[in-house]
């Protein structure tokens, strides 16, 4: 049953996240990766961080170290317009 009108609740996967490569800046999607930096699939170099998306600007953002967000309260926004962003996105095209 559901409930007046809502949409109903997306299905979030646990087992991949999107991951914005710092050379190039392009998101990807991969299963969750133990170490980061992960290694990038097909440079098999050290580049891939977790990603951050606002959407205001529809754009995937490198996430800064768990140690630069527990110090500072805007390190998880938007370097272009100081936006919140999330770890929940659209899934990068390609």
């Amino acid at each position: 049953m559901t409930g007046c009108g809502r949409e109903p609740m997306a299905v979030v996967d646990t087992t991949q996240r999107v991951y914005v490569d710092t050379a190039t800046q392009t998101a990807l999607m991969l299963p969750i990766q133990e170490k980061v930096p992960a290694k990038h699939p097909q440079t098999g170099k050290n580049t891939l961080v977790p990603g951050l998306y606002c959407p205001q600007c529809g754009r995937w953002y490198p996430a800064p170290p768990m140690e630069v967000v527990q110090r500072t309260g805007t390190a998880s926004r938007c370097p272009q317009g100081g936006h919140p962003m999330s770890p929940h996105g659209p899934s990068p095209q390609g």
